[in-house]
């Protein structure tokens, strides 16, 4: 019976010890004080998946990341996207906001749809400024 207990106090102090490991964890890329400042070269906009069908209802779920220098996510900053066809013409995709305000990972995201095939770069903006890298798209 005293085997039982040192393993049964040995489980506790294990538990106990992770729980405080736990609770002083940060995650990457969320800090606990946030950064002010984005660095548009480090940022990027990321598209999933690339292809899609043109039905108007089958959406591509585009997410922004707004990183500081070192790579930190940047929060509370409004993002905008649009798209452009890159056959020339008219857009005619649907955007439909999920989250325009970055959140503690400086993530904001966005749905596109079509009704009309076509290749489309998808463009992301803060501030009125815009990323340098871009998505493409497909609808077919």
């Amino acid at each position: 019976i005293s085997g039982f207990f040192f393993v049964l106090l040995l489980l506790i102090a294990i538990g106990v010890g992770l729980y405080f490991v736990q609770r002083g964890t940060t995650y990457v890329g969320e800090a606990r004080n946030p950064p002010q400042n984005y660095n548009l070269e480090n940022s990027y906009v990321f598209a999933s998946p690339l292809t899609a069908r043109a039905d108007g209802r089958e959406k591509i779920r585009v997410t922004v990341f707004l990183l500081s220098e070192q790579g930190l996510g940047v929060p509370q900053r409004q993002i905008a996207i649009s798209t452009e066809p890159l056959a020339g013409g008219a857009s005619t995709t649907r955007i439909e906001t999920v989250q325009a305000e970055t959140d503690g990972q400086g993530q904001a995201v966005f749905e596109v749809a079509s009704q009309t095939p076509g290749k489309y770069r998808v463009l992301a903006q803060v501030e009125g400024k815009v990323f340098p890298q871009a998505v493409n798209i497909n609808f077919e």
